[in-house]
């Protein structure tokens, strides 16, 4: 079923706006039953954002999704016009947000927002206007000709088409005043989100804003806010007071989360803010070292960054999830050094670390880890990060020892491989004899415990390698986009490794620590093309053959993952590397269906083959 269908959502707002809010549990079962599918599958398509496409449904934060134009029908929000507006034809979009939401393509009404409509704003000279920066509702030429600065506009939804009306000079306190004023007698727990607050209280209360009343930014102020963007801040609040709100709610949410307690969940979001706070944009230098003074101002409050899931949780968050630079992880860290406890400078050497691999220097990542590991030993994060390193020299038993000082060591994607290719014991030399492999030193220094297996065998292992350049946030980032439960994951991930620059990456930063013989084999994968072709022969555990179909030529390819799943005559997508004078496929064998064709050939012809394109094409095909 494809639960992307415009059936679905239409059904779904239909269900919506005629029985009001439904959970997303009893949203699926009414889909479920109008026979779009299984509930399960349907609440799953929902929570992944692949359903639901019609704009008016919307989730509440308690969970519950509504018709926004249902909600609306009939509520009045009102607007004080200024000279500037009437002359523009065009309204602020603060007092008028939510019927903003439900303006329909073919309304003679428009919404313009800076950034995405910037053409829009042009035609009306509203591109430098600081009232326009929040967003205007454009309405049609002259429309506001014969009114004056001070007179009340209003937007109105009925029967899902949003209407301007024209009011008296004087409004009526109404029940928008009552929102606000309930608004402002909460205690001051968090700053007010007007779009979610509001809708929320238009659900709780089906009388709000149905009569004529002041613009809503008027009887806000008067509640005790000032606006920030689309935020209302308590004005009556003292800023540290609101700041400590902020934190506790912050860390409140870090902690619910992700699994954390009260203690490490405050830490976590403190060390976040400073990363926050250490913005390229922010130039004032002064009070950039007052917010750092308030920040590490108790150092024992940071003494959970120390416990590595939390340490990693931090850096994950930064860089992959929150996007802050490498950069700002490395000042933030330093201050970590300078600022924190003792028992933090591990962790901040290897933050550090985190850092520099994600901006490429790996021997700075290298020696921080080092740095971290010389703090504490037993610090599992730098443990691990040194084992990638040796792993990546071929040093198997440096390797292992190093993960084997870790509880989760044997989770490592290197430790099956460390253990795979850890060396060969010869009992019948003395470590003083002359090496096995006839280089003519003596066996302690050459291969006692670094025996080296077969370039030949060793290749599935530089393959996996550079896999891990994947774990940096330019390139998870890509394979993020992609549902890890999709056949084709591990497809897409190959491809953004050598289609999409990851393996090019690699080679730049990471092959200088790599065996010669790898460091070799790598530069020859370099620009290896991903093949369709039709299977000639499957030999399990051995490889199979491949014909190219546009010109017939055949290629001898070795893969011991090949089972007897496959057949003869099957197209399928592979990628040949050259090994020791041979093909070899680590990819694994997939599929093309009799439908995709087509469609898998034009990807691979583009001048830049998309992993997300291809696994769309896939996927439709499979459909």
């Amino acid at each position: 079923m494809d639960f992307s269908s415009a059936d679905l959502a239409a059904t779904a707002a239909a269900l919506l706006r005629d029985g009001g809010p439904r959970t997303l549990s009893e949203l699926a079962a009414a889909l479920a039953d109008r026979g779009f599918g299984d509930r399960t599958q349907i609440e799953a398509a929902i929570e992944l954002d692949d359903a639901l496409s019609d704009p008016v449904v919307t989730e509440l934060r308690d969970g519950r999704y509504v018709a926004l134009d249902a909600v609306l029908d009939g509520r009045v929000f009102a607007h004080r016009l200024t000279a500037e507006e009437i002359a523009a034809n065009a309204v602020e979009l603060f007092d008028v947000l939510l019927p903003a939401l439900v303006v329909q393509a073919h309304s003679p009404i428009s919404v313009a927002v800076p950034g995405f409509h910037d053409d829009m704003l042009a035609s009306r000279s509203l591109t430098d206007k600081p009232w326009a920066q929040f967003g205007v509702v454009i309405l049609p030429e002259d429309v506001l000709a014969s009114r004056k600065a001070g007179d009340l506009v209003a937007l109105t939804v009925r029967h899902g088409e949003v209407t301007v009306e024209q009011l008296g000079d004087e409004a009526i306190a109404g029940t928008v005043g009552a929102w606000a004023s309930a608004i402002s007698a909460r205690a001051p727990e968090s700053d007010v989100y007007l779009e979610l607050d509001l809708l929320e209280a238009l659900v709780a209360d089906p009388q709000l804003a149905r009569d004529r009343c002041a613009p809503l930014s008027e009887q806000l102020v008067e509640a005790g806010f000032a606006r920030a963007g689309n935020r209302l801040i308590r004005t009556d609040v003292a800023p540290a007071a609101r700041e400590a709100e902020q934190e506790t709610a912050a860390s409140g949410w870090f902690g619910k989360t992700f699994g954390l307690d009260e203690f490490s969940a405050r830490a976590a979001t403190r060390f976040l803010a400073v990363l926050v706070s250490w913005s390229p944009e922010n130039d004032d230098d002064h009070m950039l070292e007052a917010d750092l003074d308030e920040y590490f101002e108790d150092p024992a409050a940071l003494t959970p960054l120390a416990t590595p899931a939390v340490a990693q949780l931090v850096v994950d968050e930064a860089l992959l999830r929150l996007g802050i630079g490498p950069r700002e992880v490395t000042q933030a860290a330093e201050q970590l050094l300078r600022r924190g406890p003792r028992v933090t400078r591990a962790v901040a050497h290897w933050m550090i670390g985190r850092a520099e691999l994600a901006r490429g220097d790996v021997h700075e990542a290298e020696r921080r880890y080092r740095l971290a590991s010389s703090e504490n030993p037993g610090f599992a994060p730098a443990s691990e990060g040194l084992a990638t390193f040796a792993s990546m020299r071929g040093e198997t038993t440096t390797g292992l020892l190093l993960l084997e000082r870790t509880a989760t060591g044997t989770q490592h994607p290197m430790y099956p491989f460390l253990q795979h290719f850890k060396p060969v014991e010869h009992p019948e030399l003395g470590r003083n004899d002359r090496c096995w492999c006839g280089s003519g030193r003596k066996y302690k220094v050459c291969h006692l415990g670094e025996g080296r297996a077969a370039l030949e065998h060793r290749a599935v292992w530089l393959y996996a390698k550079a896999g891990l350049v994947m774990d940096q946030p330019r390139w998870q980032r890509l394979s993020a986009e992609v549902d890890q439960t999709d056949d084709n994951v591990r497809l897409v991930a190959d491809v953004v490794l050598f289609d999409g620059g990851a393996f090019d990456d690699f080679v730049e930063h990471w092959a200088w620590m790599l065996p010669e013989d790898e460091r070799d084999l790598a530069q020859r994968w370099l620009g290896a093309a991903l093949v369709m072709g039709v299977l000639e022969e499957v030999r399990p555990g051995d490889g199979f053959t491949i014909r190219d179909p546009s010109n017939g030529t055949t290629t001898r390819v070795m893969d011991r993952t090949v089972g007897d799943d496959v057949g003869v005559g099957e197209t399928v997508l592979v990628r040949p590397l050259p090994v020791c004078g041979q093909w070899h496929n680590y990819l694994g064998l997939h599929r093309v269906p009799d439908g995709g064709h087509d469609a898998v050939r034009a990807l691979l012809d583009a001048p830049e083959l998309s992993p997300q394109a291809l696994r769309r094409v896939l996927g439709d095909s499979d459909r």
